[in-house]
């Protein structure tokens, strides 16, 4: 009677599984909601440079706002997007007099401090300045006007500071499959971010739940500068995590990576940089 019931118990374990119904997601927004999507990324960097080492710990905190402008007939939308804060710190690990550690934070000008100057100029000049994205229900990127305000107010010389102002939702948005799927199913999403230094993500992410409210999925890929128009270096690495899907929305609610990437310097210096760490993102709705 035992056997009976475990052979049972397994078979029906089994058709609940093969008989789960494939979930679709797309992008479901409506005109006039708003959201704010929050990014923390703690880094360490080490490089040698004329035979010594250095080592760097880098916080960075960027809130942006988006807003659903219009939903257009060809199920794409419109959105407006603007950086509404944003905190950097550098803190040295070693040669502290070749690595000079700063604070910039928008939100509390008494808590800045250090060669936080540039930063400073830069991000007064960009902060809440509206720029338009245009992306289909699969999240892709297909318009972003973010060069144009960057140029427009003339800091497009500053790169290591424009670098800073590069993400574009990209990597939030484009993370859908273009089929329905299931617990267990893996799908790949390959796309360009950035709007002037490009950066080319190869991702395959692997279906590890599917709830009433979200669908959660484990992701690996590589990272890797497709374009440089700024003339800066380039770079390559990998990036392992998971992320958080609305069901409802097709928005990540959330995610975590853990990133790890190489870069290599054509200026002349001896430098090859190392850059690991964690950002996490997360969306809420504000409106």
């Amino acid at each position: 009677m035992k056997r009976n019931l475990f052979y049972v118990l397994t078979a029906t374990l089994l058709l609940s599984a093969c008989g789960e119904k494939p979930v679709s997601l797309r992008m479901d927004l409506q005109p006039g909601q708003e959201y704010e999507v929050s990014t923390a990324a703690e880094q360490t960097a080490s490089m040698t440079i004329y035979n010594q080492e250095i080592t760097y710990t880098q916080l960075i905190n960027l809130n942006h706002v988006f807003h659903v402008d219009s939903v257009l007939p060809d199920s794409q939308y419109l959105f407006t997007g603007y950086l509404k804060s944003v905190r950097m710190e550098v803190l040295p690990k070693s040669n502290k007099g070749l690595v000079q550690g700063f604070i910039y934070n928008s939100e509390k000008a008494s808590e800045n401090k250090g060669s936080y100057v540039s930063f400073s100029y830069i991000f007064s000049k960009f902060l809440k300045k509206p720029y338009a994205v245009r992306v289909n229900n699969l999240g892709d990127v297909l318009m972003n006007t973010k060069t144009d305000v960057i140029r427009s107010i003339g800091i497009d010389t500053v790169a290591e500071s424009k670098d800073a102002l590069e993400d574009d939702f990209t990597t939030l948005f484009a993370v859908l499959p273009q089929k329905p799927i299931r617990t267990g199913d893996s799908y790949e999403r390959n796309y360009t971010s950035g709007t002037e230094n490009h950066m080319e993500w190869q991702n395959t992410y692997t279906v590890k739940e599917i709830n009433a409210n979200e669908v959660i999925v484990d992701f690996k890929g590589t990272i890797k500068s497709k374009e440089n128009k700024a003339g800066q270096a380039t770079f390559s690495g990998d990036h392992s995590g998971t992320m958080q899907i609305s069901r409802e929305t097709g928005l990540v609610n959330s995610s975590s990576t853990s990133m790890a990437i190489q870069v290599k310097d054509d200026g002349g210096i001896n430098a090859a940089p190392k850059i690991s760490g964690k950002v996490t993102y997360t969306c809420k709705k504000i409106k």
